[in-house]
């Protein structure tokens, strides 16, 4: 989930006509493992400037995956999956719940790395979450400190005893749509924000199609339907179930950087 910050803070004495001006953006996105003992008490939370990146799906996709590799689970491409994983996270269109951080995990689901995924959108008002409740521990040092600068601002939430804070480079954000989009075909607008669960599963064997699920609150399922390409596809490479493996498993290493942003000259 993510937040914002600004720079500079004053909310350590009376900002005066500072107040008035445009402060500089830093996005914040978190992700905690409640499935670690202790882990809701924990978060990791990946900063960057908007001269870095944007908010767009590339740059939360490319947070996930950094996250992912934080935690040890990438080393695992070549090995046994680890089992089910299940992600909950709040209802942004512009961010999380759009197609490209479900092709995302069907990917991770197609390569062998996770049986099962099941992703899970909190309705419009949802209470606190863990994501949540530790951004707002985040904040209670934030809001009484001036900071000036970006490296005071990650100490301040890294010296936080709740929050394993890490700084994006512009060269880890990278461009998942341009790829995902040779390999994935993409729904039909507007599927998207009448569902609140999905499910990604299948096998990773090149034989066996991965599924995504479309569940009801219930999770009863709605609809299934593969996003995977077909002949048919015009604008997508349809590769025969082996060398379609073979071709998904070079995501990591075709991947480009995604071009950064420009500061408004107001802000420069």
């Amino acid at each position: 989930m993510g937040q914002n910050l600004c720079l500079p803070n004053f909310k350590g004495e009376q900002p005066g006509d500072i107040y008035c001006m445009s402060p500089l953006m830093v996005y914040l996105f978190g992700v905690v493992d409640n499935g670690r003992e202790n882990g809701y008490n924990l978060m990791n939370a990946y900063l960057w400037r908007e001269q870095d990146g944007g908010r767009g799906a590339n740059n939360i996709c490319s947070c996930l995956l950094n996250d992912f590799r934080n935690r040890g689970w990438m080393e695992r491409l070549n090995c046994p999956h680890y089992g089910d994983l299940t992600i909950i996270t709040d209802n942004c269109s512009g961010q999380n719940t759009n197609w490209h951080v479900v092709r995302l995990l069907m990917w991770l689901v197609e390569i062998g790395l996770f049986k099962r995924i099941t992703l899970s959108f909190l309705v419009k008002g949802h209470t606190k979450n863990s994501c949540d409740r530790l951004f707002n521990l985040l904040k209670i040092d934030y809001h009484k400190r001036d900071v000036h600068t970006y490296n005071e601002l990650h100490c301040i939430v890294h010296t936080n005893g709740f929050i394993n804070a890490a700084r994006m480079e512009p060269d880890e954000f990278y461009d998942f749509l341009a790829w995902q989009d040779l390999y994935y075909r993409t729904p039909k607008a507007g599927e998207f924000k009448r569902t609140h669960l999905f499910r990604m599963e299948g096998h990773s064997n090149g034989k066996e199609p991965t599924f995504m699920k479309k569940l009801d609150d219930m999770e009863a399922e709605v609809q299934e339907e593969s996003l995977l390409t077909t002949k048919r596809n015009r604008e997508c490479r349809y590769l025969e179930p082996p060398q379609r493996k073979a071709a998904i498993a070079k995501m990591l290493d075709e991947l480009k950087v995604l071009k950064q942003p420009v500061l408004r000259p107001i802000k420069q």
